[in-house]
């Protein structure tokens, strides 16, 4: 990394100075001397917004870091909660199943957890001469950018904390298969909310969503029963139309009830045999739009916060989805695809009831002996799985 970095599990608090609209966010900081940590801003995002307006007057936006405290802050930090009239706070108070208990800061008009461990307060400027060099810093893609750049500083007028307080922090930079807290609580929650985007666009047939860990939210399979031609297109686009869109949904993939979203088996066969990249609809590209700064498949020129204000993608929806443009037929059973091959419920059960004796004693060979199994011993097993 290319500094210390001590914001990587905190809450990020800013209010809108025409509204009072109160976001708490996670914004990775990186400390640059005795009272100055340089953030990442990307304008796009919700206290981006409050620092453009914050400029546009002139002023300094009061900034308060709170760490510690309860786990429900983070995970509702790095959530792109949508504001309708209320913030994380109310989000976090309904996961904890009671209102935080928020106090006054010492000296910026904001408000947080009185029983906080530790709470920094200050101000950042939008004048490109404060600005300081901040990064390379191993991200949430896996990927560590290899060049620090100018970023705007929070200006620290004091710091406040309990006894013997504790820094909580993450170990970013996970690249799939690596330990990292973002990876495994993110899908969570912001799988709800994109659920949630779906269901406020009034898409219907939704019957499971899931942002895979390790991509953060930069490819979704939504699961869907479908209900009419483009119900699959419709999904995208509402996704690629939401305010979350500048960071997540790069690759929208749109599935059936009988996939199973969690399943990278069921997944892949999905897309395998339900899509034909020279059907109209099946891979569908859209772009140029907004996307994450961070993601190093987009050119490091085309991803300037500062300059553009987000990051630039081309997003793709895989419809694997059965094709309703096919014409029904009468050997399909009047189905527009082959039904499924595979065994009834019914057989199921017997199999799994009976799955020992099918197995004649393989389950209790060691490693050794099954590797030297013949086909004539698997042969012999078939007789008794035919006489079920």
């Amino acid at each position: 990394d290319g500094g210390r970095y001590i914001d990587t599990f905190a809450g990020v608090v800013t209010k809108d100075p025409e509204t009072g609209e109160v976001n708490v966010g996670m914004y990775r900081g990186m400390i640059v001397g005795k009272d100055r940590i340089a953030k990442l801003m990307v304008p796009a995002q919700h206290w981006g917004r409050h620092f453009l307006k914050y400029k546009e007057m002139g002023k300094p936006m009061p900034v308060a870091i709170v760490y510690g405290w309860d786990d429900a802050l983070p995970f509702s930090a790095c959530s792109p909660i949508p504001h309708r009239g209320f913030s994380e706070w109310d989000v976090i108070g309904a996961l904890r199943g009671e209102p935080v208990q928020l106090v006054k800061c010492e000296t910026v008009d904001l408000e947080v957890p009185a029983s906080a461990e530790i709470v920094v307060e200050g101000t950042m400027s939008a004048d490109p001469s404060t600005f300081e060099m901040e990064g390379p810093y191993g991200e949430y893609t896996g990927w560590c950018e290899g060049k620090a750049s100018p970023k705007p500083v929070v200006k620290i007028q004091c710091i406040t904390h309990r006894n013997d307080p504790i820094l909580r922090s993450s170990a970013e930079g996970a690249r799939a298969g690596m330990p990292n807290e973002d990876t495994h609580i993110f899908p969570i929650s912001l799988s709800a909310i994109a659920w949630n985007v779906l269901e406020d666009a009034g898409i219907s047939g939704i019957t499971d969503v899931w942002c895979t860990p390790f991509t953060m939210g930069t490819n979704i399979i939504v699961q869907i029963r479908k209900q009419h031609r483009g119900h699959a297109q419709q999904v995208a686009g509402a996704l690629w139309s939401s305010s979350s869109s500048n960071w997540f949904y790069k690759m929208v993939t749109v599935v059936e009830e009988d996939i199973d979203i969690r399943s990278w088996e069921d997944i892949d066969w999905a897309l395998a045999y339900r899509i034909n990249a020279g059907e109209p609809g099946d891979l569908m590209v859209f772009g140029p739009t907004g996307g994450s700064v961070l993601d190093p498949s987009t050119r490091r020129e085309d991803r300037d916060p500062i300059t553009f204000g987000t990051g630039k993608w081309h997003r793709v929806l895989l419809d694997a989805t059965r094709n309703w443009d096919f014409p029904r037929r009468e050997e399909y059973g009047g189905q527009v695809y082959p039904p499924v091959n595979k065994l009834s419920v019914t057989m199921e059960k017997k199999v799994a009831r009976r799955w020992k004796d099918y197995n004649l004693g393989i389950d209790y060979l060691t490693e050794d002996q099954r590797k030297k199994l013949t086909l004539e011993h698997l042969i012999d097993i078939l007789p008794v799985i035919g006489r079920e």
